[in-house]
C-alpha cells in the first residue's frame, strides 16, 4: 500500500500573489521561456519551423493574460 499525504493549504493567503515579479510575465520572460525550451524542443522535433516558434511564443504570451 502506498501512503500519500496532503498538503497544508492556506487558501486565504495571497502572498505569492502579492509578489510583482510573479505578475508581471513580459516579453522578455517569454523569450528566455522559449529559451529554456529550445534544447529539449530541438530533441522533439528536429528543426523548429518559424510557425512551431510562433505558436509556442502566442501559446506563452496567451497564458499569461
Amino acid at each position: 500500500m502506498i501512503e500519500t499525504t496532503t498538503p497544508n493549504l492556506n487558501f486565504t493567503s495571497n502572498n505569492n500573489l502579492e509578489d510583482p515579479e510573479m505578475i508581471t510575465f513580459s516579453e522578455v520572460n517569454i523569450n528566455k521561456f522559449y529559451d529554456a525550451l529550445k534544447p529539449s524542443l530541438n530533441l522533439l522535433i528536429k528543426q523548429p519551423s518559424e510557425k512551431v516558434i510562433v505558436n509556442i511564443l502566442n501559446f506563452s504570451r496567451s497564458i499569461s493574460n
